[in-house]
This record gives C-alpha cells, structure tokens and sequence, in this order.
C-alpha cells in the first residue's frame, strides 16, 4: 500500500536525522540544554500547527502535505549548511526541526489513511501501516551508525534530502489514489479557526485530553527509566550496552504488536483495548513503587513505547474515523501534532517543579495518578466514539465535512 510505502521512507529518514542531530545538540549544548530545546519545541509546535491549519482549511490535504515536506526539507538544507558556518545554535534549531517536522508529516499521513479507511478495514490496515514505518525506523537505525563511521555525523544529515524527494513523488501520488481529499468549501471564515473548531466539539477536547494524559505519563515513565538506570548502572559502557538492548526490546516488541494489532482488536474490540494499556502499566509502575528494581522500570518503559508505536497509535487512529474531515484534519493537528510536543514541555516543567522543590521521589505517585486518569479519559472517550458510529450507522450518513 502507497500508506505503508510513505510511513517506511518518512521513518527511515527520521531515523538518520534523529541520532545526528542528537549527537551535535549533545556535543554543542549537553544535556542541561534539554528543558530550554524542549520549550522552543512547544513553542515551535504551536506556530507550525497554526500555519498548518490556515493551509488545511483553503487547500486539497495533498497539497498542505507536498508543501510541508518542501518546508522541511528547505529548512534542513539552511541549518545544515549554517551549521557548517560553525553558528552554534544551529545544533540547537536543527533538534527544534527534528521533532516538529515528523510530527507534522506523520500526523498528516494519518490523517489522509482516516479520510480513506472505514472501521472494518482500519482495524487490520492500521497495524499494518504502523509495521511499514517501525520496518523503515529500524532499517535507518542500522544505516546511521555506518554512515557517521563512513562520512561523519554532519555528511550523514545529507542522505537524509533524498528521502523528502521521495516523499514529495508518494504524496502525490497517494492524493490523486485517494481522489484528492479537500474541504468542501474554500471560504475560511469562520471555520477556518481551528481552536473555534475545538470548542465546537467536545468529542476532540477529550481526545486531546487522552493525548495530553498518555504524552505526560511517557515523558515521566523516561525520566523515572533515566533516573534508575543511572543508579543501576554507574559505568557508562555498561549503561551504554544496555541502553541498547531496552531499545531493540522496543523495538522488537512494537513490531510484534503492530502485527497483532487487528487480531488483538477484533478479540478485545476498541475500547477494552485501550483500557488494557494503562491498566497494565499501572501495575508495572505500582510494582516498581513498591520493589524499585531496574528490571521492573525497564519492563516499563519498553511497554509504554512499545505500545505508544503500535495498538495505543492504531487504537486512537480509529477514533477519529466518524469525524467531519475537518476535525479529522485541523481538529487532529491541534490534537495530536501539537499536543505530542506541548505535553512534553509541560512534564518537563513539572519535573523542574519537583526537582526544585526537592521531591523527585514524588514522580511515582503523580505517574499512578495520571494513569488513573488516562483510563477515565478513555473511557469516556470509547463511550462517545460508540454513540457516534452507532449515530452514523443509524441516519446512514457522514458529520458535515467541515
């Protein structure tokens, strides 16, 4: 499928730039540069969404999607090239441009694959698509490391241009496969306003709620794996092998479970299986709350990744297909590509917070807490997800197109 195809080459190409830009962001700034990177990320997140928007609410979805790769890839040739200059905050830009611009194109993917794809067809086809890209992700990590030992770490960001070309030629093609998706009208007034769009529907404010929950709890459950590996594993080789081995379990795991996802749907249906996910990493962290073993907190942050890449992705997916395009389009950027970023800047803040205040031993309690909230979220989300597949099902018609 053109879906699978596109999600391979886009993830390939993230997962060349992503250890680059890290490495450099490392080498130029060190790790006490995170908080302030992550905050321009949220920022950053904020205007890109906001001009996605504009642009999805006048132009066919292939045509805002084309111009968005353009815009990526335009961006990565200045600051790869200013980087050469030796500008020092390039390093800096180029990790705000790694973690937007693949939140933007994916986000927009699924947003082509919810217009396309019903329920039935969503619950197998999904997991599929998350497969294709996990493929592409781990064919780049296994390339990357050759080509900095071959070129170097700035040459390798080169390669990384090609893979925008390609995904111009896919996208095209895609948009004319799926008949060229656009708003039906082309005034902007009034529904142009995305945050209008929003209040409009409450059904997106508790998606974005479900989002906002499970982004926090992720960044936490990392900071908590961080913190405990570094204790388990003082020598930094050793920590450095087995870094490694919870990335390939991830890695490992995720593919597993994007495989199954269509079986596992159909035998536990939409929303038990989004109850099951913070369900079972409740019990994992209370376990590790209560017995602090690095085994448990590893277990942990491979399931929360592991889960994040493959049923929650699938799962969530399918509850935007009985929305109107346009919530499946500006109301999902709002959702989830500004909310990935934002939320992650907000728990970040929160851990300074705790750090400051002097009780980092309190980030357990609160993980538990916004668990429990993240499985009342989902219920509440399922519960209205249902009444609106049972109301399409019933008038035998679509919510409005914008």
């Amino acid at each position: 499928m053109l879906v699978c195809l596109l999600a391979s080459v886009v993830l390939f190409g993230h997962a060349i730039a992503r250890p680059a830009i890290e490495s450099l962001f490392l080498k130029a700034h060190g790790a006490a540069g995170l908080p302030s990177v992550w905050i321009a990320v949220a920022v950053t997140a904020v205007l890109t969404v906001t001009a996605y928007n504009a642009a999805a609410a006048r132009y066919p979805l292939g045509t805002v999607m084309i111009g968005s790769v353009l815009g990526s890839l335009s961006l990565l040739v200045v600051l790869v090239l200013l980087h050469g200059t030796g500008w020092r905050l390039s390093a800096f830009w180029l990790y705000v441009w790694k973690d937007v611009h693949i939140v933007v194109l994916l986000e927009a993917l699924w947003s082509f694959a919810n217009l396309v794809f019903k329920q039935q067809t969503a619950r197998w086809a999904y997991g599929m698509f998350c497969a294709a890209g996990s493929v592409g992700g781990i064919s780049g990590n296994l390339v990357v490391g050759k080509l900095a030992l071959a070129w170097s770490t700035e040459a390798s960001l080169w390669l990384v241009a090609p893979m925008f070309v390609v995904q111009v030629g896919l996208v095209a093609w895609l948009a004319k496969a799926a008949g060229q998706p656009q708003p039906q009208s082309q005034s902007v007034k009034g529904e142009a306003s995305s945050f209008a769009l929003l209040r409009n529907s409450p059904y997106l404010i508790w998606l974005l709620a479900l989002v906002g929950l499970v982004q926090v709890v992720i960044t936490l459950i990392d900071y908590t794996y961080n913190d405990a590996i570094a204790l388990a594993y003082p020598d930094t080789d050793a920590r450095t092998v087995v870094i490694g081995r919870v990335y390939a379990a991830i890695d490992g795991s995720a593919l597993a479970f994007q495989l199954a996802t269509g079986l596992v749907l159909r035998a536990l249906g939409l929303r038990a299986t989004l109850l099951s996910i913070p369900a079972l990493l409740g019990m994992v962290v209370a376990s590790f709350a209560i017995a602090p073993r690095f085994a448990l907190m590893a277990i942990t942050k491979v399931a929360s990744k592991a889960f994040d890449y493959s049923l929650f992705r699938a799962a969530k997916e399918m509850l935007y297909l009985p929305l109107s395009y346009g919530e499946k389009t500006r109301g999902k950027a709002l959702v989830d590509m500004l909310t990935y970023r934002v939320a992650k800047g907000g728990a970040s803040l929160l851990l300074l917070g705790l750090l400051a205040l002097g009780i980092k031993s309190g980030v357990l309690l609160i993980i538990l807490g916004l668990i429990g909230a993240w499985l009342v979220v989902t219920l509440a989300v399922t519960k209205r997800h249902e009444k609106l597949i049972e109301r399409s099902s019933t008038t035998g018609v679509e919510r409005p197109t914008d």
